[in-house]
C-alpha cells in the first residue's frame, strides 16, 4: 500500500485540481452568460415597450455592453426616433385634415344658404310678373305686337321658373 501512496496523493491532487477547475469554469460560464443575458433581457423589455407603443424610452448601453447588442440597441433607438417623428407628422396631418373638413363643412353651409337666398330672391318677383302677364292677356285692349311682347315675357318667366325649380331640385339632391 505504501507503494501506491504517492500515486494516491497524485490522484487526489489531480481530482482536487480538476474539481476546482470545473467549479471555476462553471463560475466563469455563469458570469459570462449573465453578462450576455442581462443586456439581452433588457433589450427584450425595451422591444416590448416599443411594441406597446411607448416610444419615449431609450435603450442605454455601457462600454461593457457587447458590440452586437450595442449595435442592435442603437438601431432600435434610431427606429423609435423615426417612429416618434412619423407619429408627430401623422398627428399634424390629421389636424390639418380636420381643419380642412371644418372649412369644407362651413363652405357647404354657406353654399346652401346662398342657394336658398337666390331661389327666394328670384321667385319673389317672378310670380307677380307671370300674374301681370296673364291679366294683360285677358284684356282685349292690346294690339298684336303688345300681345307678342307679353307672350315673350310670359315664356321667359316660365323658363326662369324652370331654372329655379332645377336649382331647388339640385339643392335637395345634394342634401
Amino acid at each position: 500500500d505504501e507503494v501506491f501512496l504517492p500515486l494516491r496523493e497524485i490522484i487526489n491532487t489531480i481530482f482536487i485540481l480538476g474539481s476546482v477547475t470545473v467549479v471555476l469554469c462553471i463560475l466563469i460560464s455563469v458570469t459570462l452568460s449573465n453578462r450576455l443575458i442581462k443586456p439581452l433581457r433588457l433589450l427584450k423589455e425595451y422591444s416590448m415597450k416599443i411594441s406597446d407603443g411607448d416610444l419615449s424610452t431609450k435603450f442605454e448601453t455601457t462600454r461593457d455592453t457587447a458590440v452586437e447588442i450595442r449595435n442592435v440597441s442603437n438601431t432600435l433607438n434610431t427606429m423609435t426616433d423615426n417612429l416618434r417623428k412619423a407619429r408627430i407628422n401623422v398627428q399634424q396631418q390629421n389636424e390639418i385634415i380636420k381643419e380642412q373638413m371644418n372649412e369644407l363643412k362651413q363652405t357647404d353651409v354657406e353654399k346652401e344658404q346662398f342657394l336658398t337666398m337666390i331661389t327666394h330672391e328670384l321667385k319673389t318677383p317672378l310670380f307677380p310678373i307671370q300674374g301681370y302677364c296673364e291679366m294683360l292677356k285677358e284684356q282685349k285692349k292690346l294690339d298684336v305686337e303688345q300681345e307678342n311682347m307679353i307672350d315673350e315675357i310670359h315664356k321667359n318667366s316660365k323658363i326662369l321658373e324652370k331654372l329655379i325649380q332645377d336649382l331647388l331640385l339640385a339643392q335637395k339632391i345634394q342634401m
